[in-house]
């Protein structure tokens, strides 16, 4: 990793002394959100960009997003509630609501208040006709290379759907495909997901929306490391302006996917001990193993570093381990680290999101830009 490139470089002793005061605690940096954000936000061919509510709950980020311009994929209406009390002059379009589960109330609560609606299946039109009666929704649908278990409508059952609605009155405004498995990012899978929503707009005269959504940021393949997500954005860009060149008369909206965020965030924790042990060197850092854990879990791929250090050139591998970890039978997390001595502190890369229950809450903090940052337009 070329670490003089990296935003905590230049601001690694602002870092030590807040992981000094508060470790372990993870740190939000203003200036890559903004970076990311700007350049989705201004992709030509996007008519709207959505975050994710509850991607992550520090005040500081859905402020940020509101106040850039972008809007909110809530699952709940109390999402939506939440956001429009801290956000007093947010509209319905900024809203979309795509729960996995939700009763009559929730849905009469949203078309009330003109909030765009998005059905994984037929099912609520079925039990509660008189609720979508007249009224525009957008369909999850699943590609042929989608698993069928996955929420949504498969492509078989797609004439079934629209003769359903069609009998209702029930206009389909937009087909929504989450990427699921699939990698957004792959030359030419932007243009080919969008051929296939293309193919199926023939059973809705109404069509007028195309709605790519969740983790389009992340790759349903292994990473060998963490995404450069600068250049991600370069080719989800080129992607998106020919799919908005092949379909012109189609809009097209935009959920990323937390993953794009998770650069954005670091998490600092000091060494509480190092020690060799049968010519392995042990660390002990000043939180559990369970970060670690479910950052890889959900494809994140944080490195360690010793941020005390980074000027050392010399490293050695190092088998890092949680608080309350035995050095016998712990699960340890084995990198490449500059010489270690008690009191240093450990930065964990690509730790931004954190919207992954803890049993242990560790403290956050957020950095306020230095700078405008260099943007891609």
């Amino acid at each position: 990793m070329n670490v003089a490139n990296k935003w905590w470089f230049d601001r690694r002793e602002e870092l030590e002394t807040l992981a000094k005061e508060k470790s372990p605690v993870r740190i939000y940096i203003d200036e890559i959100l903004n970076e990311v954000l700007f350049d989705f936000l201004y992709i030509d061919a996007i008519e709207r960009v959505f975050y994710k509510a509850g991607t992550n709950p520090h005040p500081r980020i859905p402020e940020k997003v509101n106040r850039m311009g972008a809007g909110f994929k809530c699952v709940s209406t109390g999402e939506i509630g939440h956001l429009s009390k801290i956000f007093p002059d947010i509209t319905p379009g900024q809203f979309l609501f795509a729960p996995n589960l939700a009763g009559p109330d929730d849905y009469e609560y949203v078309f009330e208040k003109g909030i765009p609606v998005v059905l994984n299946d037929v099912y609520p039109i079925k039990v509660w006709p008189n609720i979508f009666q007249e009224k525009e929704v957008f369909l999850r649908v699943l590609s042929p290379k989608q698993d069928p278990a996955e929420p949504g409508i498969h492509a078989s059952k797609i004439e079934d759907a629209a003769k359903l609605l069609k009998d209702l009155g029930t206009e389909v405004k937009g087909l929504h495909v989450e990427s699921g498995e699939i990698d957004l990012f792959e030359p030419g899978r932007l243009s080919e997901t969008a051929s296939f929503i293309a193919g199926l707009a023939s059973s809705f005269p109404g069509l007028s929306h195309f709605s790519l959504g969740n983790e389009i940021g992340l790759s349903g393949k292994p990473q060998t490391g963490p995404r450069d997500i600068s250049r991600d954005i370069q080719g989800i860009r080129q992607e998106l302006e020919a799919v908005k060149d092949t379909y012109p008369k189609f809009k097209l909206w935009l959920e990323p996917g937390a993953g794009i965020f998770s650069d954005a965030g670091v998490i600092l924790t000091k060494v509480n001990q190092a020690s060799e042990r049968e010519g392995r060197t042990y660390v002990r850092m000043d939180m559990d193993m369970e970060i670690l854990l479910q950052q890889e879990i959900h494809g994140n791929h944080p490195d360690i570093l010793n941020l005390s250090k980074l000027d050392e050139n010399t490293t050695r591998l190092a088998h890092v381990i949680g608080k309350e970890g035995k050095i016998d039978d712990s699960v340890c997390y084995v990198t490449r680290l500059a010489p270690i001595d008690k009191g240093d502190i450990l930065l964990i890369t690509n730790t931004g999101i954190s919207s992954i229950p803890l049993v242990e809450p560790i403290k956050e903090h957020y950095l306020n830009a230095r700078k405008m940052c260099p943007v891609n337009i």
